[in-house]
């Protein structure tokens, strides 16, 4: 497959963006670029979380610029319009040109999306509903930490690497098992030229986890993802 249709490929396979431990309460938050797709992800007032375009319906800025975090609305860095938590529109700043316009059609974009295993799915090219059976592992786990490592590896080389060791739930996105841990890891092209990799990675854990031992196996596995990134 080129590298062009490879790029395409991922932009239409489901990609876990965010894990329900990192979205505690409403307003919760965290960013995300899943193939070359700018998202904000966020815990809705009901509870149910709802995946949308970060990108400004103005001058397409990013809306939200922070990794993880918790709002009341989100405000456009650049003229400041403002968009409730549910990307729709609250407020226009300077709004001459915008009169008579749907406040629907300035809106945040709403990525379809999927909960499964406590992780929420996306579909960057959102073409398809994002449906994923995941382990019944993974879905028990409680998070303990969740980070996203940027390398400059070739992503496609990168998730060969990262494949080779675990289990994979969907193309792209894997798991892996032991003493007491689940680990779960996607790898996406990020960047506007899709030439960077984006490694997402979820260290979950259960009872059968040694006390005291997290820190020691998210360092270990970190450093892994790392050297699979060179």
């Amino acid at each position: 497959m080129s590298g062009v249709a490879a790029s395409v490929a991922a932009r239409r396979r489901p990609t876990a963006v965010a894990h329900l431990g990192q979205l505690p309460e409403a307003g919760s938050f965290v960013t995300a670029d899943a193939a070359g797709t700018a998202l904000l992800v966020v815990r809705q007032d009901d509870g149910s979380v709802r995946a949308l375009a970060n990108v400004c319906r103005h001058r397409g800025a990013r809306v939200e610029t922070e990794p993880a975090g918790r709002r009341k609305m989100f405000a456009c860095p650049y003229h400041r319009w403002c968009y409730t938590r549910t990307g729709a529109i609250r407020s226009i700043t300077f709004d001459d040109g915008f009169a008579g316009v749907s406040p629907a059609d300035l809106s945040l974009v709403k990525h379809p999306s999927a909960q499964a295993g406590n992780l929420i799915w996306v579909v960057p090219d959102r073409s398809t509903p994002a449906e994923v059976t995941v382990p019944a592992e993974v879905g028990t786990g409680t998070l303990f930490r969740a980070a996203t490592l940027e390398v400059d590896a070739a992503w496609d080389a990168v998730e060969a690497r990262v494949g080779a060791a675990a289990t994979a739930i969907t193309p792209g996105t894997f798991a892996r098992w032991s003493d007491g841990y689940a680990e779960v890891v996607t790898v996406r092209p990020t960047g506007v030229r899709l030439d960077r990799t984006a490694i997402g990675f979820w260290l979950l854990t259960d009872d059968g986890a040694a006390p005291g031992t997290a820190e020691t196996h998210w360092a270990e596995r970190v450093a892994r993802l790392r050297a699979a990134g060179t």
